[in-house]
């Protein structure tokens, strides 16, 4: 039983080891010292290879730190699993060739390119878990690097990818100007880019603010982050590291200047940035850095097209004492005096709310009434259509025979109604309907219930009051989180709030169309039904009852008076409907 286990279990082993195995592998390592490039997929030439072979070793001697380039042809040619990208064969690679730095800390870099894949990634050492150099490393590959790889530069592309990786290994301590409190030398210019006459002039400003608030306002001009050893970090960072350096107090403010220069022309950059005391927190704070990218807009303005489109850095270096000094002395927003220069606009919103809200209330009764009374006024026109029609019928049966009612009539009586229309304007009949004037004035009652216009004043009023309203709250919102300071409504205001109307009135107001046609009282039936005796003078709002005119009836009914023809009155046979729209099938085929 033993032996026969053991035959198995070599059978099995066997058949396992005869099963090819397809394990990664990576190109040779190089065989002499002082060799950090392995371009196995052959991208650069000698030259090429030689230069960027020379800034590694320089890295390597000057840090102790190596940076390896790793260039391959494809995952394919390395035996790479499938399912494999550039981040797992990076960090493999790394590990095969065992890559390490001086000091045993495991921060070694390696970058690596696999040429037909396309893809580049740099693998950080283990070292530098912990650091969140992930963003910096991204920059590099985002800004520096993929612009020329994209174009197969791959020298370009490499080289940039060193230099991004060089401050990880050689910058020290990070750099920051000298600044004494006791010169009261409130500019420190740095990268030399203001004048000393503009310096004084700064320099005064800030001493008076200082010396009434005892709030000090530093302003630092640098060059860039590189030279201060801050390429890592974040130009808010460094300057948040200048405040606590300097032991800025909490009413303090530091704003901070950076120049950038464009590679690819004469013109240069402004990056402005604030670092401010716990005082500041919320909406301050929130202004003042509301204004680094104003400023910054308006300095290219001013270098782009002139002046008069822009500023000058003197202009905007102005502009920070001021803003400075609003916040230092807590200068923003105040509701009463909002109120009091947005005055006229609020108190037209409150009428025309309070007209149309007010409108609708008083109405409501009548609504109710309305509702439950609009079936007599119904059924007591359907009796007074018959009568008229009685009138009118000519011998014909259908019209004769018809229940008086408009809604849902069939095909024939559609048709023979409109045979009235072509009759009656050239015949000048009356039809006296004084025996039904009891019944007329009930319906008139009813009818008069209806609340059309009152509805028509509130739609108006909440149309006009709408806009205004968004006008209103653009203009608080800005004011109180942007400007910090009452403003009036502006041009921006008024495009946002006739825009926002009309948008939100593209789809609201179809919406609505249907919401108030699905709850309308009943109003537009009692109107279509009463097509035939709306024109009667009595059913004016006003009769003529004071008038001395022994002609006048308001009891007489004639076609002319009617408002609206029986060709509209009646509506569309079936067969017209069915017409006015497709998609009932169809057919055809191949000829």
């Amino acid at each position: 039983m033993n032996k026969y286990f053991l035959s198995i279990t070599i059978l099995f082993v066997l058949l396992l080891s005869s099963i090819p195995v397809n394990a990664a592998s990576v190109p040779p390592e190089p065989n002499e010292d002082g060799i950090w490039v392995i371009d196995d997929a052959g991208l650069l030439i000698q030259s090429q290879f030689d230069s960027l072979n020379d800034k590694c070793n320089s890295i390597y001697l000057n840090t102790g730190t190596p940076i390896v380039i790793l260039t391959i042809e494809s995952y394919e040619s390395q035996d790479a699993p499938d399912d494999w990208e550039m981040e797992e064969y990076a960090r493999f690679a790394f590990d095969e060739y065992g890559i390490m730095d001086d000091r045993n800390e495991d921060k070694a870099i390696l970058i690596f390119i696999s040429e037909l894949d396309r893809q580049f990634w740099i693998e950080l050492g283990g070292g530098y878990l912990g650091e969140e150099l992930d963003g910096y490393v991204q920059s590099i590959f985002d800004n520096e690097v993929r612009p020329w790889l994209a174009e197969d530069q791959w020298f370009e592309g490499l080289h940039a990818a060193v230099e991004g990786l060089r401050p990880i290994l050689e910058e020290g301590e990070i750099i920051i100007p000298d600044f004494d409190w006791s010169d009261e030398i409130w500019v420190v210019d740095d990268a030399n880019i203001l004048s000393d006459d503009e310096e004084v002039e700064l320099n005064m400003i800030i001493n008076e603010i200082e010396f009434e608030t005892s709030c000090p306002i530093i302003i630092i001009t640098i060059n860039s982050l590189a030279e201060k050893n801050a390429s890592l970090i974040s130009f808010n960072s460094y300057m948040d590291e200048v405040f606590d350096e300097y032991g800025v107090q909490d009413c303090g403010i530091v704003w901070g200047i950076m120049v950038e220069f464009s590679l690819w022309s004469d013109m240069y950059w402004y990056q402005i940035t604030v670092s401010s005391g716990e005082q500041y927190n919320g909406d301050w704070d929130r202004f003042l850095r509301d204004q680094t990218w104003q400023m910054e807009d308006s300095l290219y303005y001013g270098q782009e097209y002139g002046m008069n489109e822009g500023s000058s850095l003197f202009e905007v270096t102005t502009d920070i004492t001021q803003y400075s000094e609003k916040a230092i002395n807590d200068d923003g927003f105040k509701i009463d005096e909002w109120l009091e220069i947005n005055s006229i606009p609020i108190l037209l919103v409150v009428m025309f709310l309070f007209i149309g809200i007010g409108l609708f209330i008083y109405s409501i009764p009548k609504k109710l009434k309305f509702r439950k009374r609009k079936d007599e006024a119904l059924v007591k026109t359907a009796v007074i259509n018959r009568a008229i029609m009685s009138n009118l019928s000519g011998g014909s049966s259908i019209r004769s025979e018809w229940n008086g009612v408009f809604g849902g009539m069939k095909d024939s009586e559609i048709k023979s109604f409109r045979q009235l229309d072509e009759k009656l304007r050239h015949e000048d009949v009356n039809i006296s309907l004084e025996k039904y004037g009891t019944e007329l004035e009930i319906i008139k009652e009813i009818y008069n219930l209806r609340s059309s216009r009152s509805d028509i004043v509130t739609a108006f009023s909440i149309i006009i009051s709408f806009p205004m309203a968004i006008m209103l709250v653009s203009s608080y919102s800005n004011s109180s989180t942007w400007m910090m300071e009452a403003q009036k409504i502006g041009t921006e205001d008024i495009f946002l709030g006739m825009f926002a109307t009309v948008f939100i009135g593209c789809f609201v107001g179809p919406i609505a169309a249907i919401f108030f046609g699905m709850i309308d009282n009943g109003s537009r039936q009692l109107k279509k039904e009463m097509a035939l005796i709306l024109g009667l003078p009595l059913m004016k709002r006003r009769t003529r009852e004071n008038y001395r005119d022994d002609n006048y009836d308001r009891f007489m009914w004639n076609y002319h008076g009617m408002s609206r023809s029986f060709r509209s009155s009646s509506g569309s046979t079936r067969s017209e409907s069915r017409s006015s729209s497709g998609g009932g099938g169809g057919g055809g085929g191949n000829f």
